[in-house]
């Protein structure tokens, strides 16, 4: 099954999860890490293989809560966990607000709403549920790996994909004179270039 956070095809000889190590992002004092392919294999059976980590849920999928605040509860400590999620090591997924708004003075922190409300009334509000970042493959159209950098980004940003080459069918009229005219040119210019190596 593919993972949301990464789209592409793996090489069917490396750990099926070592993309996560594909070119880890930069940290605060913007110092970053890589590997090579075999670093990237064996990593990756250390820690899913041979320590047992596994990956978030790996289905993605959008989830919309209504938050009812009444009277008697503003100001009192609210604690709740966000509903359809199962909150185990194993299987927590990252969640973020994609729409509408939580009351004042709560807030959302790994899968829980806590906090104490500043006022009463009700609340939607819609959730993803998922990875926070997906990798955006390199756009040279070549196969993704430790040698041809890609980027994990925010999941909100739409990933890129390499420009279809140009086809001579595409170009218009003018396009095809003004190819012709500089393969002309440079026709004329390697004509020049050898006759003046052959004096």
């Amino acid at each position: 099954m593919a993972h949301p956070a990464f789209q592409y095809e793996w090489p069917s000889d490396m750990h099926p999860l070592g993309f996560v190590f594909l070119h880890p992002p930069f940290d605060e004092v913007r110092s970053t890490c890589t590997f090579d392919g075999k670093q990237i294999d064996a990593l990756a059976k250390h820690v899913f293989d041979d320590l047992g980590a596994v990956l978030p849920e790996f289905e993605s999928r959008q989830a919309s809560i209504t938050l009812d605040v009444e009277r008697a509860g503003v100001g009192e400590d609210y604690d709740r966990a966000v509903d359809g999620v199962k909150m185990t090591i194993e299987v927590t997924a990252p969640i973020r607000i994609v729409g509408g708004m939580l009351p004042p003075g709560l807030a959302l922190v790994d899968g829980r709403i806590i906090g104490k409300p500043e006022q009463s009334g009700r609340w939607q509000v819609d959730l993803q549920i998922g990875p926070q970042y997906h990798y955006q493959g390199p756009l040279n159209d070549g196969p993704v790996g430790s040698y041809n950098r890609g980027s994990w980004v925010d999941i909100r940003t739409p990933i890129q994909f390499p420009t279809a080459a140009a086809s001579l069918r595409d170009l218009d009229e003018d396009q095809i004179a003004a190819l012709r005219a500089g393969l002309a040119e440079l026709d004329e210019e390697q004509q020049t270039t050898q006759a003046g190596g052959e004096e």
